[in-house]
């Protein structure tokens, strides 16, 4: 068995349920950190606390593993989701959730950094397609002629992205305080609907 988690006294994990679980949090935890090309599944199974054979025996592969990781978190984030629910609902709740736990902004833009991004593309579930949907019904056409649903999608999803991944750096570089995202978000979406 590989090195104990830092901090960790528990005794190793057991059960089929359990390991796969323990496996799937620590995947999700270290992929959030740092570019999957950088987590070795034997540094996934210490955090684990498994032996890294059963990351390979349940997973059959560490790439097995990103797309299960990115699958889980689209899911999680798509259970906020509701078709009675407008756009502006809709999207503040998975920004809210999203903002709560930034893994699940941190692990796709790992993977785009590592130049991986062709695994979150294959992916991911029905996330932006259910959001678009509900975007697409708020925007009139005269509104479509200067900005399309998709090119709108594209700004609000981009922007929140950027400011999740470079928003300390911008505000440091600028001598501002960081603005609250959730503040900022609430802002956007309205700019987006009326450009």
């Amino acid at each position: 068995m590989g090195e104990k988690a830092e901090g960790r006294a528990q005794a190793p994990v057991t059960g089929k349920e359990a390991v796969i679980e323990a496996i799937m949090e620590a995947a999700t935890e270290l992929f959030a950190q740092k570019a999957p090309s950088q987590v070795s599944v034997r540094e996934i199974a210490a955090h684990a606390d498994v032996n890294h054979g059963l990351i390979h025996r349940h997973f059959g592969s560490k790439k097995n593993l990103i797309a299960e990781v990115i699958q889980a978190n689209d899911a999680k984030l798509s259970e906020v989701l509701d078709g009675e629910s407008s756009f502006m609902e809709n999207f503040v709740n998975v920004a809210v959730m999203a903002f709560q736990d930034r893994r699940y902004v941190r692990i796709p833009a790992n993977l785009v950094i590592d130049g991986q991004q062709e695994l979150l593309i294959e992916h991911q579930g029905t996330l932006f397609e259910t959001l678009r949907a509900s975007f697409e019904q708020l925007i009139s056409e005269e509104q479509r002629q200067r900005l399309s649903v998709d090119e709108r999608m594209f700004l609000l999803a981009t922007l929140g992205f950027g400011i999740e991944m470079f928003g300390d750096y911008v505000a440091a570089s600028m001598q501002i305080e960081r603005p609250d995202t959730m503040e900022l978000a609430q802002k956007l979406i309205p700019l987006a609907n009326d450009v």
